[in-house]
Order: structure tokens, then C-alpha cells, then sequence
């Protein structure tokens, strides 16, 4: 007997939560109803899914894949970290580091601090572009090696690169960088 009054409230309350979570719809389409003047997402769709519908299918030119194309004040790119917040940035380029290869010839955008390293070994200079996150504590970068035309930064230098994700071995590591890049 306990165990039915315990058991009751229970299956009471599955039923409010289930019949809770229903939405009221239109009796007529059986779409939700928003409030006067707000749109629904539905309803957004409908309208994309109407305009598509009425729309003469006019010839689009499609960029090269890892072509840049824009201005220099609007440079888009097929991965736009100057768009995302720094939990974006972060979660991006972490997955550029761990399968680059679902990035490779990938136009790749973004702005940080120029950071320059000269190994003494080799003798080599490497640039990154390094994005700090809000609290600056937690920094993200890759390396980017400009087109000739283009003059290296200062390091400490604010720059904005685009260039072309790529990877390469040296040693026994794997490293990605932005080849052909430019400063914008």
C-alpha cells in the first residue's frame, strides 16, 4: 500500500511534465502560434522555402576552394575566427590542431598578436598570429608564412591574416600553418 502512494504522485507528475512540454498549436496548420508580431522559426522557413520556390535559378560564380575573396576591409574566408567569440576561436583552432585534415586548403581569417620565433638550431624565423581569450589566460595561434609581396610584422605587432591551412612535417612532428597568406 506505501508503495502505491508513493507511487501515484510520480506517475502524476510524468503526466503534467508530459502534457506540459506540449506546444499549443494553430488548430488549422497545427504550427505554433507566436505572439502578435513575432516571428516563429517556422515561419521564417516557410517564407526561405517560398522565396526558393518563386526564385528563377540565376548562375552563381563559386569561389576556388581556399580562394579569398572580398576587399581588404571585408576579406571573407571559408573559417572567419575575426566572427567568433573567444570560446569559438579557441574550440576552432583546437580542432584545426587535432584533424587538420579536414582543414587543408582551407582560406582560414584571423587577428591577434604577431609573435616571432627564431630557432637557434636551424637558424629558421617562424611567425604566428596569436589570439588571446578573455581573460587572456588560455592563448591560441598558428604559424602563417606570408606571399612575397607582403612584409613581416613587427613582433607584438595587432595583424589580421588570411591564408591557406596547410600542414607539414619537420622532424619527427606535424605542424599547420597558413601558407600564401596576406596581411589585411
Amino acid at each position: 500500500m506505501k508503495k502505491r502512494g508513493r507511487l501515484i504522485p510520480a506517475v502524476l507528475l510524468m503526466c503534467l511534465v508530459v502534457c506540459g512540454c506540449g506546444a499549443e498549436g494553430n488548430a488549422v496548420s497545427g504550427k505554433p502560434q507566436a505572439a502578435a508580431g513575432v516571428q516563429t522559426v517556422a515561419d521564417v522557413f516557410d517564407a526561405a522555402m517560398q522565396d526558393e520556390e518563386t526564385a528563377e535559378a540565376e548562375p552563381v560564380a563559386v569561389p576556388e576552394p581556399g580562394a579569398v575573396t572580398g576587399t581588404a576591409d571585408a576579406v571573407s574566408a571559408d573559417v572567419d575566427l575575426t566572427e567568433y567569440s573567444s570560446t569559438m576561436v579557441y574550440s576552432e583552432v583546437y580542432n584545426m590542431m587535432t584533424v587538420p585534415d579536414e582543414y587543408i586548403g582551407k582560406s582560414i581569417k584571423m587577428a591577434g598578436q604577431c609573435s616571432v620565433y627564431l630557432d637557434e638550431a636551424t637558424g629558421k624565423t617562424y611567425y604566428a598570429c596569436i589570439i588571446q581569450d578573455a581573460t587572456a589566460c588560455c592563448s591560441q595561434g598558428m604559424e602563417f608564412e606570408l606571399s612575397p609581396e607582403y612584409a613581416y610584422p613587427a613582433d607584438g605587432s595587432e595583424i589580421c591574416v588570411v591564408g591557406t591551412f596547410d600542414t607539414y612535417v619537420e622532424g619527427e612532428y606535424t605542424y599547420c600553418t597558413l601558407r600564401d597568406a596576406r596581411l589585411v
